[in-house]
C-alpha cells in the first residue's frame, strides 16, 4: 500500500483523520493519534477561519467580560484562574479599604486588571487556533508563603498606617470628644490586627532562626 502523497514510497500508518495512507515523512502525532500533515494544516486553517468569523456582538461581549477581572476566564471555562484573579481584585479592594489604607488601592488592582484583561485576550488567542489552555492559577500561594518576613513586614507597614489614618480621620472630622473613641476604635480594629498579626509572623521567624542557629552551634 501507497502513501496517498507519495506514490513511491510505502505506507507504514493509517491517518485517524482521513483514513488514508501515509509514509513517515507525511504523518505527525498529535495527543496520541497518527494523523497527516494535510489533515493537521486543514484543522489549523479551519480554526483561523472560524477565529476571523467571530462576530461583532461576541467580541464586544467579550471585552465587557475582560474589563471584569477573571470573568472572561471563567466565560472561557478556566474557572480557577478567573476565580484567583476575580477574588484577588475585589478581595484588595475590601480588604484595603477596611485598613483604612484607601491609597494604597491603586497599587494593587490597577496591575491586577491589566494583567487580567490581557492574559485573557492572549488565553482567547491560543482558545481559537486550537491550543489547549490549561486551567492553571495566575500565581502561585507559595510564593506569598515562603516569603514570610516580606509579609510580616507589610502587614505591620500596612497595619500602622492605617491605625494612624483611623485615628487622624475621625477626630478630624468630628473633634476631640468621647463620643468619637468608640467610632475610632472600631476602624481601627482591622489595622491592630494586621499590626499584631505581622509582629507574631516576624516573632516566630526569628525565634525559628534563633533555634536553627543554636543547633547548629551545638
Amino acid at each position: 500500500m501507497k502513501c496517498k502523497n507519495h506514490r513511491d514510497e510505502e505506507a507504514r500508518f493509517i491517518c485517524d483523520k482521513c483514513k488514508m495512507p501515509i509514509c513517515e515523512q507525511c504523518s505527525t502525532e498529535l495527543r496520541g493519534n497518527k494523523v497527516c500533515i494535510n489533515c493537521v494544516d486543514h484543522a489549523v486553517y479551519a480554526e483561523r477561519d472560524r477565529a476571523k468569523k467571530i462576530g461583532f456582538w461576541n467580541k464586544f461581549i467579550f471585552f465587557i467580560f475582560a474589563c471584569i477581572p477573571g470573568a472572561a476566564h471563567m466565560q472561557m471555562g478556566l474557572f480557577k484562574r478567573g476565580m484567583q484573579l476575580m477574588l484577588t481584585f475585589f478581595g484588595a479592594i475590601v480588604l484595603i479599604s477596611y485598613a483604612n489604607v484607601e491609597s494604597f488601592i491603586p497599587l494593587a488592582i490597577i496591575p491586577t486588571w491589566f494583567f487580567s484583561f490581557f492574559d485573557a485576550y492572549n488565553s482567547r488567542k491560543k482558545q481559537l487556533v486550537g491550543e489547549v489552555v490549561e486551567d492553571i492559577e495566575a500565581y502561585n500561594y507559595e510564593f506569598i508563603v515562603s516569603n514570610k518576613k516580606t509579609l510580616g513586614l507589610v502587614l505591620v507597614l500596612f497595619g500602622f498606617i492605617g491605625f494612624l489614618n483611623a485615628i487622624d480621620s475621625t477626630f478630624s472630622l468630628f473633634g476631640y470628644n468621647v463620643d468619637r473613641f468608640y467610632w475610632a476604635a472600631k476602624r481601627a480594629i482591622i489595622p491592630l490586627v494586621f499590626v499584631i498579626s505581622g509582629l507574631t509572623l516576624l516573632a516566630k521567624l526569628k525565634k525559628a532562626e534563633k533555634e536553627i542557629n543554636e543547633s547548629t552551634e551545638n
